[in-house]
């Protein structure tokens, strides 16, 4: 004979994708008797990682009785997916990082700064790598990224003065302090050094701006005439 005041109960849990979770079966009144899982486990606590929710049905034997089942679920939150911006900028600009996030609606938290947000901005003097971690509203957190903030150095330029005699040629060079860049001259010359044959006193300025767009202030060189006797 069958009692009909055996209760069957089984009771999930929530987890984010990728972690363990449980579902535990408990009977009223409490008797001995043996635990049996759909997934073929046995005993009165099932433990599984299953990559989308899942329901367990449970049966509960009693010793010499008749059997009694129950069924629960584990719940299977997504783990979002994090990516953040790189940026590269001049030295003394400022640069804003970005970082999005499969799942919307969290928070995102950067280091260094401990500044919460999707948008970082910085001005480094060097470059700079910030980590962005980030929780979804679940609570399942994302693998930590980086973004880095490349910076390159903004040059300075400088350019020789020069006397000469009425009638001579002078050479003006401009020297940076970061090379390979490009170099225009208000005579309309691009090269490094201009040859000039002014007959006053003349000042010339350059603007240069390095191979990576970062521009010096404007130099400027004068060349003196004397009047030839």
């Amino acid at each position: 004979v069958c009692s009909s005041d055996l209760t069957v109960t089984a009771t999930g849990s929530t987890i984010c994708s990728g972690q363990p979770g449980t579902v535990t079966a408990t009977v009223s009144p409490a008797m001995a008797g043996t635990y049996s899982w759909n997934t073929g486990a046995t005993g009165a606590t099932l433990s599984a990682s299953p990559n989308a929710t899942t329901i367990y049905t449970v049966t509960f034997t009693p010793t010499g009785g008749c059997p009694g089942s129950a069924s629960a679920a584990i719940t299977v939150n997504p783990t979002p997916v994090l990516t953040v911006s790189n940026a590269t900028i001049c030295s003394g600009q400022s640069a804003t990082l970005t970082a999005s996030s499969t799942i919307a609606g969290g928070t995102f938290t950067w280091n260094p700064g401990g500044i919460n947000g999707s948008t970082l901005n910085v001005t480094p003097l060097t470059t700079t790598t910030y980590t962005v971690s980030y929780s979804s509203p679940a609570g399942c957190a994302a693998v930590n990224v980086n973004g880095t903030v490349t910076v390159n150095p903004t040059p300075s330029v400088t350019v020789n003065n020069l006397t000469i005699c009425n009638g001579q040629s002078a050479t003006l060079t401009a020297t940076p302090t970061v090379p390979g860049g490009t170099y225009t001259w208000n005579t309309g010359a691009t090269s490094q050094s201009i040859s000039v044959n002014p007959s006053t006193n003349t000042t010339y300025t350059v603007n240069y701006s390095t191979a990576a767009g970062c521009a010096a202030a404007s130099a400027s060189g004068t060349v003196t005439v004397n009047p030839s006797p």
